[in-house]
Order: structure tokens, then C-alpha cells, then sequence
């Protein structure tokens, strides 16, 4: 098999978890600082004398800034959890990755659930949310067919933005999956466990534990291999290996099997 990336193991920039978690941070600090910048403007419209010149302007910058760091924190939102979905697909090839990715878009509670993160329904809503805000209600300009009811709807949006306490609200949970994903494969007492297999046929990477179900994915050197199965796979591996091949099959049947299909993944009969 050709040289190439395997996320985790040689990969930089989008195949690294760690960068991905470190770009969400930098959003999330400047969603952060953006949103309290919005809050002192707020605070000095209160303060100022009515009819004031530049009450328009302030008006605007809290606007802004509320929208912005609604949308800055969706971003945020999205690198972390695609730093745990590189991490569940490690082996796959880049192709793959960029596939998945893309595929997943801004479905931040798709991902979330994929992942197997313990939150619950109200935290999956307001993920929804979010995916809103990244799409199109924190990015581009309102989208309403009736004209008649626009200023209605602009008017709702921008309160929805302005609300203090859901900011708030997602901070929170921001945090709590930041601490949960951050932790994968770091805990002591469920550490994670990868390992290879290769063979003139097929190439196998397994990933189980470290707070991630277990998955293996299955590269086939030539795509026309027509014995593309499970259990194939499994006896190739216990007779090139012999009594070492417990190495590779150890809690087999606990493993999710992939084949790395032409920038997709496809389940293993």
C-alpha cells in the first residue's frame, strides 16, 4: 500500500485533532470577547442622555456583536466535535476525512450523536440552534418570502441573538463537551487502544476505547477484491499471524467494520 496521511499518527493541520481543538478554542475566545464588547456598548446606550447623535451608531455595534459571537461560537462548536469525529475514523485516508467532513457540514447534532456524547434533548436543540446560526441565521442576511413579514421576523431574530442568558446557556455546554472530547483517549482508567494489521490483500486499522465505541477500518489494495468480508478478513488475519493473533482480534465482535470505498465509508457484511 502507498505512503500516506493516517490521521493521529502523521497527520497535520485538519488531519490532527489538536489543531482542531485549538482553532475552536481561538473562536471561542473571540466569541467570547465579542459578545462582552457588545455588553459594555449596550451598557452605555443606558447610560447616555436621550437623543443623542451616537446612539445609532452604538445600536449598531451591539447588533453586530451580538449576531457575530453567535456565529464565531457555532464554529467553535463545530471544530470540537470534528475533532473527535478525525479521532473515531482514524485509518481512514484523507480523501475519506475531507468526505466526511463535508458531509457532516454544520450538523452539529448529528455529529454529537454519532459521537455517543452524553447530553440530552434540550442540549441536542440547542445544538440545532447553533447549526441555524452557522448556516444562515448568523451569516447571511434574513431569509423571509413575505415581505409583509420581515421587520416581524428581523426583529424576532435579533432578540433571539441578543439574549443574554441562552449566549450563556451555550457557553455552558460548549464547556462540557470541550471537557469531554478533550478527555478522549487522556483517561487513565479507559485508555485508548490502536493498532494495525496489514497483509498483501487488505490493511486494518482498529480503534476501541478511550471513551469512543470501537471501530475498525478496512483498506482493500485492490478495489475489485471481490471477498470483501468480515470474516474473511478475520481468518487472513489468524492464519498469517498464528498464535500472535490475538493481538488483533481481541474483542473482535465489539468492533464497527468499515471499508475505506472510494471517499466513503462503507459497513463491512
Amino acid at each position: 500500500m502507498k505512503s500516506r496521511i493516517i490521521t493521529q499518527k502523521n497527520g497535520n493541520g485538519i488531519f490532527n485533532r489538536k489543531e482542531w481543538v485549538s482553532e475552536s478554542q481561538k473562536l471561542y475566545v473571540s466569541a467570547k470577547l465579542l459578545r462582552e464588547q457588545g455588553d459594555a456598548t449596550r451598557q452605555r446606550i443606558r447610560e447616555m442622555e436621550s437623543g443623542s447623535g451616537e446612539v445609532t451608531t452604538l445600536i449598531n455595534i451591539v447588533s453586530a456583536s451580538d449576531k457575530s459571537s453567535r456565529l464565531l461560537l457555532g464554529y467553535a462548536f463545530e471544530m470540537l466535535l470534528k475533532s473527535a469525529i478525525l479521532l473515531l475514523n482514524y485509518g481512514a485516508t484523507k480523501e475519506t476525512i475531507e468526505k466526511i467532513f463535508r458531509d457532516y457540514g454544520h450538523k452539529l447534532d448529528t455529529m454529537a450523536k454519532e459521537l455517543g456524547l452524553d447530553i440530552n434533548e434540550h442540549e441536542i436543540n440547542l445544538l440545532r440552534m447553533v447549526s441555524k446560526d452557522i448556516l444562515i441565521q448568523a451569516r447571511y442576511p434574513l431569509k423571509v418570502e413575505n415581505d409583509s413579514e420581515y421587520i416581524k421576523e428581523f426583529n424576532k431574530l435579533t432578540s433571539e441573538h441578543a439574549d443574554s442568558n441562552k449566549f450563556i446557556e451555550l457557553v455552558g455546554l460548549y464547556d462540557k463537551i470541550k471537557f469531554t472530547i478533550c478527555k478522549l483517549d487522556k483517561d487513565s482508567s479507559n485508555c485508548a487502544n490502536f493498532n494495525k494489521y496489514t497483509c498483501d490483500e487488505f490493511s486494518v486499522f482498529f480503534r476501541s476505547g478511550g471513551g469512543l465505541r470501537s471501530r475498525a477500518i478496512v483498506l482493500f489494495n485492490n478495489p475489485e477484491f471481490e471477498n470483501k468480508r468480515k470474516m474473511y478478513v478475520k481468518e487472513s488475519i489468524k492464519n498469517e499471524t498464528g498464535k500472535f493473533s490475538t493481538l488483533f482480534l481481541y474483542n473482535w465482535d465489539e468492533f464497527e467494520f468499515y471499508e475505506d470505498h472510494n471517499k466513503k465509508l462503507k459497513p463491512i457484511d
